[in-house]
């Protein structure tokens, strides 16, 4: 899988499409009894154990995901020092998260690792300027993402917030009610730009709902496209 990346100048370590890769929380049933379904939670120590084994596998940058809210379960801090004492090449981690949470991570973490944002970007420019090394949005609106922060570096805040706020409306509209709207969204998003063919999602993802289609196909709601 690809992704978009927003690195800004806050970052000393910027993952790199061909040398760094992401592991997020496992999120299955194993035979050990690591489980988030029904939201059951890890041990601490297989947890540690699951992302030591992943990064120590490659040879390359490893970021971690934290994604409470997704996926039913946090890494945390203390956890993500534990695996980094292990695995030299964990020093990046991803959080779908606000501005108040990165800046703690920010805080206990220091400059030997960087913090980037998610949650579709949202939190743009408030991570940019609580010092987020940067962040991963969807692909479908990464070029006005792009514009946002390139104004907000060369020192116009007041541009930056106003083309953020042009663009804000259709990114809290994607990422509503769960992670398959928002890529239902992004991908409809991507056939009108003329990026895709398809809109479609793999199984088993959710249907997308027809009012969410519409208004996001509505030609009264230009915001939205």
């Amino acid at each position: 899988n690809k992704m978009a990346a927003i690195t800004t100048k806050n970052s000393r370590i910027a993952p790199h499409p061909t040398t760094a890769t992401m592991t997020q929380m496992p999120v299955v049933d194993f035979a050990g009894g690591w489980t988030v379904e029904g939201g059951a939670v890890i041990g601490g120590g297989a947890l540690v154990d699951y992302f030591v084994s992943v990064a120590t596998g490659v040879l390359i940058q490893e970021m971690i995901q934290d994604a409470p809210a997704y996926l039913g379960q946090t890494v945390g801090v203390d956890a993500f020092r534990r695996i980094a004492e292990r695995a030299p090449n964990v020093r990046l981690v991803k959080l779908e998260a606000g501005p108040a949470e990165l800046s703690t991570w920010i805080e206990a973490l220091g400059d030997e690792f960087a913090v980037w944002g998610g949650d579709a970007a949202m939190y743009l420019l408030d991570s940019v300027r609580i010092g987020a090394a940067g962040l991963i949005p969807g692909v479908d609106l990464v070029d006005f993402l792009v514009d946002v922060y390139e104004a907000e570096a060369a020192g116009d805040g007041s541009r930056a917030d106003e083309l953020f706020r042009r663009i804000l409306p259709v990114i809290l509209f994607e990422i509503q009610h769960s992670l398959d709207h928002f890529n239902h969204c992004a991908k409809l998003v991507l056939q009108r730009r003329g990026v895709l063919t398809s809109p479609g999602l793999r199984p088993p993802s959710d249907r997308f709902p027809a009012a969410s289609r519409r208004l996001l196909e509505d030609p009264a709601a230009p915001q939205r496209a």
